[in-house]
């Protein structure tokens, strides 16, 4: 019903102030603005443990105030639907109608790699302090300056490299030989990436890239296993989990397969661990 409904018109349908009974106190001075909370659907808990620490939440989503759930509906101050989450234009206009009611934000979050730039952009236009801005993510979202890091910290890597033509890119192969792992050098998960079987392939995949900067590295077979955790403020950390994926996310998209995984019954140290799954 809503969707026939102009913006200002729908932004003004989302509107909902509401305060938390069970507040700790905690984060009394923080007004948080959260970018599509709703999605993956157990997001939800980190808006409900801000406002249980006494935040003052308010969110930014592409979805209908009727769609994001009822946790969302009651713990959120106020809900800010945009029709196009890629438009940056249409996302400055929520955080200026946000914060011109509210006041200035403290903290802007998605917890989602693919809005890290957006948060940035938020950031860095907005002055907001806590988190990366524009000019200090350009880095952190590189596959090859990930490389430097773990290299420094003694991680044994597949080697890579940044490579600018074709030349590049056949002396690489020829040093490491084939397969070869390509991929966008800032990009997630695998979207973008092709696994490259002999120099005919490499080639075809070279006059494919246009000018888009990409990564080439030696294709590694093994066990895929993640490491993943929260930090506090104090960068301590307060939960950790692995699980390990039995076949590469590369090669399912590719198949068009469904993506599985699995945890290792094993100890957390005394970490209380809450794994959340969904389809």
């Amino acid at each position: 019903r809503d969707l026939h409904y102009p913006l200002r018109r729908q932004r003004q349908m989302c509107i909902r102030d509401r305060v938390s009974t069970q507040s700790t106190g905690e984060m009394g001075k923080e007004l948080v603005l959260f970018l599509f909370p709703n999605f993956p659907p157990n997001w939800c808990l980190f808006v409900k443990h801000l406002v249980i620490k006494g935040a003052k939440v308010v969110a930014i989503g592409d979805a209908p105030w009727e769609f994001i759930g009822d946790d969302l509906r009651k713990d959120l101050a106020e809900y800010y639907r945009v029709w196009n989450g890629e438009d940056y234009s249409q996302i400055r206009d929520a955080v200026n109608f946000l914060q011109n009611k509210h006041g200035r934000f403290t903290r802007v979050s998605s917890h989602n790699e693919h809005w890290l730039r957006l948060e940035a952009r938020i950031r860095t236009e907005f002055g907001i302090s806590n988190g990366y801005t524009l000019s200090e993510i350009e880095n952190k979202q590189k596959k090859s300056y990930m490389k430097t890091l773990f290299l420094k910290a003694n991680v044994n890597i597949p080697r890579g490299k940044v490579f600018d033509s074709e030349e590049e890119l056949i002396e690489f192969a020829k040093e490491v030989g084939y397969p070869l792992c390509a991929k966008p050098n800032s990009g997630v998960g695998a979207y973008g990436a092709k696994k490259l079987k002999n120099e005919e392939q490499a080639l075809d995949f070279y006059k494919s890239i246009n000018d888009k900067e990409y990564i080439i590295e030696e294709f590694i077979e093994g066990s895929i296993v993640t490491f993943d955790g929260l930090v506090d403020a104090q960068g301590e950390i307060v939960w950790y989990g692995s699980f390990e994926v039995p076949k590469n996310i590369m090669e399912t998209m590719t198949a068009k397969d469904d993506l599985s995984y699995f945890i290792h019954r094993t100890s957390f140290s005394g970490k209380q661990a809450i794994i959340l799954l969904w389809p």
